[in-house]
This record gives C-alpha cells, structure tokens and sequence, in this order.
C-alpha cells in the first residue's frame, strides 16, 4: 500500500464522498485499495502494472488511453491522481466518458499545477518522485477546458482540496511510512480529517465530478 493511495482513501472518506454505483471502474487502480472500499456488484481496477490484493476487486493489465471495454458498461469511472502522468489527458478523459453509461459520472483529482509542498523549494523534487514528467498538475480552468471541449457532458464541477496538513507533513509522513506504515495510518487519518474541515485553496490538488 502506498502514502499517496491510502491518504486519497481516507481523504474522500472525511470529506464525505462515496462512490456507489452498480458497476465501477478505477483507472490507474495499482492494488484496488479505492475499489476494496467500494459499494458496486462490479468493481474492475486497470493498470499498466496491477498489483492484485483484494479479492473483492478485479484487476485488468491495460493502458488508460485504450480501455479494453465497450462503451457505457460501467455506471461510475473514477481516476485518482492519473490524468498528470498522461502526455494526452483529452484521450484519457474521451475514454473514461465513452465507457461510462449515459447518466453516469466520472470522478478523477489531479495535483495543483500551483502545488506546494514543504518546505517549499523541495516541491520539485517531491513531484519527480510522483513521476510527474509530463507535467505537475493542473489549474482548474485548464481542466474545466479538456472535460467540456467534447461537449459530450452535462454538468462538471471541480473541487479544491488544499491539503494543508498532508503538504505539510508530507516528507515526515513518507519516512515513517517506509518503516511502520501500519502504526503511521492513524495519523494519516487525522491528517486528511483536518485537511478536511481545511479544503479552500489552490496548492494542493483538484477534485472533479462529470456526469455524462
């Protein structure tokens, strides 16, 4: 289980949002951790490099940008922290709302292209080892841009999630992580429940919700 994965998970739980549709698909899903937690009769992860954990969630090896499913099969698609390690995010989002039902939604976050983590001058190192090479995220007007220029959606609403407490103890975080992921995950949760009563701001990342 990775930082990243599990703060995201406890991150949505505080903030109150639940992904429950019949049949779900997670788009970079890694282990399924998201999927794991999941009210769905179908839960499918796709991954260049899945790491199959759950027994609950199906893992599929595939590329984001060719999803291996018909279109509209699923009722809910959902992308965490993926569309910034895309060189084309328009393909990636054509595909995520072709294989979503017409009435279902998309949920995906991405960093802040105004990221900052602490301290500060370390932001950049810290978004390499994200393997953000592309780029190291986005503002909120340029994903607004990409979801509506198909014209193929009805409603998109984007989200901040400032993460103050998360940027701030990042690098504590991920060392004691290495070591005792399992005596840091309590603390990880205090931090996304305090991110959460924090969300207002743009350094930190975006979330955002398409209905088809």
């Amino acid at each position: 289980m990775r930082l990243g994965s599990y703060y995201r998970m406890c991150s949505l739980r505080a903030s109150g949002v639940q992904f429950q549709a019949r049949r779900v698909l997670d788009v970079g899903s890694h282990d399924g951790i998201l999927l794991n937690v999941v009210e769905g009769d179908l839960r499918v992860g796709v991954d260049l490099n899945p790491q199959p954990v759950y027994g609950r969630v199906a893992m599929v090896q595939a590329d984001g940008n060719r999803l291996p499913f018909c279109s509209g099969c699923f009722d809910q698609v959902i992308a965490t922290d993926v569309i910034e390690h895309m060189p084309d995010a328009q393909n990636l989002i054509n595909e995520m709302l072709r294989v979503v039902c017409p009435g279902g939604r998309i949920f995906l976050s991405t960093p802040s292209a105004h990221i900052r983590m602490f301290p500060p001058f370390l932001t950049g190192w810290i978004s390499n080892s994200w393997e953000h090479y592309w780029r190291r995220g986005y503002t909120k007007e340029e994903l607004l841009k990409i979801i509506t220029s198909e014209g193929h959606t009805k409603n998109a609403i984007c989200l901040e999630w400032n993460a103050p407490a998360y940027r701030f103890c990042y690098l504590i975080l991920r060392l004691l992580w290495a070591f005792a992921p399992n005596l840091v995950q309590p603390v990880v949760k205090m931090v996304a429940r305090w991110d959460a009563m924090h969300p207002r701001g743009r350094y930190g990342f975006y979330w955002m919700w398409v209905e088809k």
